[in-house]
């Protein structure tokens, strides 16, 4: 009984709310849509608009991203079809591979659609010396990263050139956090005014180190197995990268290794340079 009145209640608040917030559900549905169409046009823009860089760095986090992801589908979906020698179960798997192909399609999408906004902002930056900084980080995390969400795999056999390319971003990303301490104005943008671009960059800077530091513990992961302790998969060691930037450290995940230990050093470390003197110095000038 108590199952039932737990269902029905929460039914219950679900179509209230629907009813009573009509005009923010139009106002979803609209946003939705438009985003869609911001979508379909970013997949227009990739290959036309920009310069040659920023059409190499999104036609090739477009073409790398989509032919991973087709592989990936056909090869899973196959697999399943091949257990079962039936029509049916053959049509159930060219429905889910158009069907997943499909969302995959408009999440790749969603993410160009972020990343254009992001180079469209760095690209305004006066800066010439910052804006090449931060779009040469920007091009190495972002592909790397494209290739390790849909196949991890990928970096078997490369890894010392894949460290050097997340040293090189890690290097780089340091450059942009001293050069911003010592005077947050180098970050005027043409079209944005200086506190908005110095709250984007903060957050864009601090996305881009952990994704840095979280990539390059997943390589030492690959490279030396069982680096670290009760981990299962990737999301654990980006749990793992998570708590030891906030210096939280929970104590349920240990490094075993040398390397292991060094990237969480560096981690924590980084975390004091980036918490405790990047932000205050950013929020002192705000202030």
């Amino acid at each position: 009984m108590g199952k039932i009145l737990i269902v029905l209640s929460t039914i219950v608040v679900i179509l209230s709310i629907l009813v009573s917030n009509r005009k923010d559900n139009k106002r979803l549905i609209k946003s939705i849509y438009q985003t869609f169409k911001e979508i379909n046009k970013t997949y227009k823009e990739i290959f036309t608009q920009g310069s040659l860089f920023i059409k190499i760095m999104h036609g090739g986090i477009f073409i790398v991203s989509e032919i991973l992801v087709i592989l990936m589908v056909i090869k899973s979906v196959t697999k399943y079809s091949l257990t079962k020698q039936t029509l049916v179960h053959y049509l159930f798997s060219l429905g889910c591979i158009g069907l997943t192909l499909l969302i995959l399609h408009l999440s790749i999408g969603y993410i160009l659609l972020i990343t254009t906004g992001i180079q469209k902002f760095i690209g305004d930056v006066e800066d010439k010396d910052l804006k090449g900084k931060l779009l040469l980080s920007y091009f190495i995390l972002s592909v790397y990263f494209t290739v390790f969400l849909f196949d991890p795999t990928q970096f078997k056999g490369i890894h010392v050139i894949a460290l050097i390319g997340l040293v090189i971003s890690y290097i780089v990303n340091l450059k942009i956090l001293i050069k911003l301490i010592k005077n947050p104005m180098h970050i005027r943008n043409k079209n944005k005014n200086i506190i908005s671009s110095i709250t984007i960059i903060s957050i864009l800077l601090l996305f881009m180190i952990i994704l840095n530091l979280f990539l390059a513990t997943c390589l030492i992961n690959q490279i030396y197995p069982e680096s670290f302790s009760n981990v299962s998969s990737n999301f654990d060691l980006f749990y793992y990268t998570i708590v030891t930037f906030t210096t939280v450290g929970y104590g349920d995940i240990i490094p075993l290794t040398v390397p292991a230990k060094l990237i969480s050093i560096i981690t924590s470390i980084t975390s004091v340079i980036c918490i405790t003197i990047f932000l205050s110095s950013v929020l002192s000038y705000k202030e």
